[in-house]
């Protein structure tokens, strides 16, 4: 089987344990903007629902946090980076925007990469909205789904097994974190950007991680009709 994630670090910490071999040989993993692959982990926007089926395990969601907007003034549209789906998505959803490919400040879920200055502390944007908040606005107290695991329909079949290896890679992760993240991020990034990663890690994959609940599924449902 090939597992398919979206490139980002929250998403490779949580499947180290899979694509480095530590847990099984019999998937391949394949970094992805697009959703390819048996299996897909990916952000809503990205996910092709009517193609694939919502697996248990391996779902991100937030209750208390979400994508930020960083930008220097107000305009008609998002700028994003080419091929940031997760900008695209929420831009459209929630600020009801379209999107410009660009070298301005794009929508981001945390901002530690391309807004502050290690050595001042300064973030390099002028204005800041917080889209959990336009999502609590617009969908009340249901969790804003961040990433969602899925399957091609016809592997369903093997839901259950590939559940098990995504809730045994999540249990690694927790236990191995630190060595985890020297492995997979630049080394020269310094020991304050790297527990920010920690912390971005531990808010979005933790025990609710490992199996939907209610809540959850409602979520899903909720945003179906916009992807």
């Amino acid at each position: 089987m090939d597992l398919h994630f979206y490139p980002s670090i929250e998403l490779e910490a949580m499947l180290y344990g899979i694509c480095r071999g530590s847990l099984t040989k019999d998937i391949q993993c394949v970094p992805d903007y697009e959703c390819k692959g048996d299996i897909y982990l990916g952000p809503v926007g990205v996910v092709k629902l009517a193609d694939r089926e919502i697996i248990d395990s391996g779902n991100i969601f937030s209750n208390f946090m979400g994508p930020n907007y960083y930008y220097e003034k107000e305009e008609d549209y998002v700028n994003i980076k080419k091929g940031d789906m997760v900008s695209k998505f929420y831009a459209k959803l929630l600020l009801n925007r379209e999107t410009r490919e660009g070298l301005n400040l794009p929508l981001v879920l945390s901002p530690y990469d391309e807004f502050i200055n290690r050595s001042t502390g300064e973030v390099f944007a002028t204005f800041k909205i917080d889209l959990f908040s336009k999502w609590a606005d617009r969908f009340g107290e249901i969790p804003m789904p961040l990433y969602l695991a899925t399957l091609k329909n016809n592997m369903f079949i093997n839901s259950d097994l590939v559940e098990e290896y995504i809730r045994k890679s999540i249990k690694f992760l927790h236990y191995n974190l630190d060595s985890i993240l020297r492995d997979i991020i630049d080394n020269s990034k310094v020991i304050e950007e790297l527990n920010l990663h920690k912390l971005s890690i531990f808010n979005f994959i933790n025990r609710s991680s490992f199996s939907l609940k209610l809540e959850d599924k409602i979520s899903i449902e909720t945003i179906a009709e916009y992807l």
